[in-house]
């Protein structure tokens, strides 16, 4: 029962994982599975399904169990970095022996970091400082493959070059589409972070050619961040036709919903409520532009607010910057 769990899990039917796991937290006895790997996977299926406050509590489940369980920290301390959390953040970061950056990070200690942070913390600080022409930012954006194309991307829609953000883009993606299988999964981890920007910046053609290559790929295997970026698009173009799904997380599902609903301020508001540990920046973009539309201006004030300390950077990071300085009233 616990393998039948797992593989529901692995192949993201997170509603079967969850069915086939949860009765397992009752057995008891000499045939009862590990209950720490019990926890860990119901918490691993909630967090993929976007119920981060159900995963932090099993993986604190397993953990009282056993405080050594490693495996158990990784969301756990992705979920307190999120939330700035710091007391938790502190406990589990240590548990996990992960940096201590994150925390600096989450607390806002920009300058420290820009000034003597590691890779890529440093850099990260840096973005949110504004401080875009520092070595390490020259050396990004001169990388090689999908990295340094979405940081490219990335700076010229943040400078408002949308021509140069296509052209840039139109040079990266026929290198995608030639990539070997064996490949594949390297390349598809790294889309995620394009995709991100690709939507960010409002580049519906972009998008769309990503949802479609992604779909293909998910035909044999579900690829990473695929039914995200297809309702993303389909919330950037207002499509409701393609806010479609079979099986999907909740967090999917809400955004389905709100789109298909016309109401994209409201399913985007309740995502950002719970952040996941990319801290959402193409949702937070999307929901930007929905309450400019709608004159919200106090409610654009605190999202960007909220948006330019971030305790979490990527790329996608640079372009709602951009955005919020535009349209943010001043202080």
């Amino acid at each position: 029962r616990l393998l039948e769990g797992v593989g529901a899990f692995l192949n993201q039917d997170y509603e079967g994982a969850r069915l086939a796991l949860e009765p397992l937290e009752a057995v008891t006895g000499p045939t009862a599975p590990d209950p720490r790997e019990v926890y860990y996977f119901l918490g691993e299926t909630a967090w993929h399904d976007g119920r981060h406050d159900d995963s932090f509590r099993y993986f604190e489940r397993a953990l009282k169990k056993d405080p050594r369980f490693k495996p158990a920290t990784v969301h756990a301390w992705q979920y307190a970095i999120a939330r700035r959390d710091i007391e938790k953040a502190r406990y589990f970061v240590g548990l996990a022996g992960e940096t201590t950056e994150w925390i600096d990070l989450a607390l806002g200690n920009y300058e420290q970091l820009a000034a003597t942070g590691s890779a890529p913390r440093k850099l990260e600080a840096q973005m949110v400082l504004g401080r875009l022409d520092s070595p390490e930012m020259t050396a990004k954006i001169a990388t090689e493959g999908i990295d340094g194309a979405t940081y490219r991307i990335a700076l010229a829609a943040a400078a408002g070059d949308l021509a140069a953000a296509k052209s840039e883009f139109a040079r990266t993606w026929p290198v995608v589409l030639k990539t070997s299988d064996d490949a594949l999964p390297g390349i598809i981890y790294m889309l995620e972070g394009l995709g991100e920007v690709v939507i960010a910046a409002g580049m519906v053609d972009e998008a769309r050619m990503m949802v479609a290559f992604l779909a293909e790929q998910s035909k044999t295997q579900p690829a990473r961040g695929y039914q995200r970026l297809k309702m993303l698009t389909a919330a950037l173009s207002s499509d409701a036709a393609a806010a479609t799904y079979s099986v999907a997380p909740k967090r999917i599902r809400m955004l389905a919903a709100a789109v298909v609903s016309n109401d994209l301020a409201l399913g985007l508001r309740e995502i950002i409520a719970d952040p996941s540990f990319s801290f959402d920046f193409p949702e937070r973009s999307l929901l930007l532009r929905e309450l400019v539309r709608a004159k919200r201006t106090k409610e654009v004030a605190a999202l960007c607010a909220d948006t330019q300390r971030p305790p979490i950077v990527r790329p996608a990071f640079l372009v709602v910057r951009a955005q919020c300085l535009k349209v943010a009233p001043k202080r």
